[in-house]
């Protein structure tokens, strides 16, 4: 992602979370963490934390939920056993 499309992103969030400050700085941590993932996908991450957390998203929820819907984070254990009883 680029500058402009971490300030949408934090934008949104601060939409969501209004007492929560957002500042140059906390701009500055969350664009050079969260540079190397896709827009749209971050975006589909940010909405579902907003959907279902009561606090400001972080950098590693952002990252976790990313990796989630993108299917690059392992299953738990409960998946795992699932998948093996089925077959």
């Amino acid at each position: 992602m680029d500058r402009t499309e971490i300030a949408q992103l934090l934008g949104v969030c601060s939409a969501a979370f209004p007492h929560v400050a957002v500042t140059k700085q906390t701009a500055q941590v969350y664009g050079e963490m969260l540079a190397d993932l896709e827009f749209a996908g971050a975006v589909q991450a940010v909405r579902g934390l907003l959907a279902t957390s009561e606090y400001f998203p972080s950098i590693a929820l952002i990252r976790r939920a990313y990796a989630k819907q993108s299917g690059q984070l392992a299953p738990d254990i409960a998946q795992a056993w699932a998948e093996v009883l089925k077959q």
